[in-house]
């Protein structure tokens, strides 16, 4: 079974350059941040009060990440933002994007080789060996887009506002249905997709997103400041 954070890694993932989309390469693990505050929020382990995250159970789940992050929150003791969740979690749990590459290196997704840049420096980089499961997750994302019969779940609603929140939609769609699919993401990302989901979790899920989407504009326009003052 594929989670939400192997879904952004595989749909952000570029197979003929074997690295993540150039829209994500450098804001792909606060997507991975916001997935798992989506997933606990699923499991029923925290919720939004007062534009707040607030612990609601703090037992763990059995998935390793998750268990770290809410771990994370139950340590606050009280009800907290959600950009400084993130930031929290950013602090404390290191290197997570590798983290779940090497999950998948585990399920034979990808296999970990070294590279040499200009022949000199070494690197590890990460190839896809089995594109079977990014071909199911491209093929999901696009019919949710562009089939407006499709039932959406809730973990379809998850992903796109992931994808929205990270900027890379128009990667998985070519120039014809860029149109049709941004008009469908704007509604789902908005909040004003309607059908039999939880729309507590719903309203969750958007306004993680969007906080998330939020912090990376303010750390590109901080990063952008910084750069004309040199």
């Amino acid at each position: 079974m594929t989670d939400l954070m192997e879904k952004l890694i595989l749909l952000a993932y570029i197979e003929d350059k074997g690295r993540l989309t150039y829209y994500a390469s450098g804001t792909i693990k606060y997507g991975i941040y916001a997935a798992l505050l989506m997933e606990l929020a699923k499991a029923g382990k925290i919720k939004l009060q007062d534009k707040k995250i607030i612990l609601m159970d703090k037992t763990t789940v059995g998935n390793e990440l998750m268990d770290e992050a809410l771990n994370v929150i139950a340590q606050y003791n009280k009800p907290v933002r959600i950009q400084s969740v993130v930031f929290k979690l950013s602090y404390k749990l290191k290197k997570i994007t590798n983290r779940i590459y090497e999950a998948m290196e585990a399920k034979g997704i990808f296999r970990q080789e070294e590279r040499r840049f200009l022949l000199l420096f070494p690197y590890k980089q990460y190839v896809m060996i089995n594109n079977s499961l990014k071909r199911k997750e491209e093929a999901r994302y696009r019919e949710v887009l562009l089939n407006e019969n499709t039932k959406i779940e809730m973990e379809d609603i998850m992903t796109v506002c992931l994808v929205e929140a990270l900027g890379f939609r128009k990667i998985l769609f070519s120039g014809d249905e860029r149109k049709a699919a941004r008009e469908r993401a704007k509604v789902i990302f908005k909040g004003q997709l309607r059908g039999d989901f939880d729309t507590d979790l719903y309203m969750f899920v958007i306004k993680v997103a969007k906080a998330v989407k939020d912090s990376i504009a303010s750390s590109h326009a901080a990063a952008a400041g910084a750069g004309a003052g040199v």
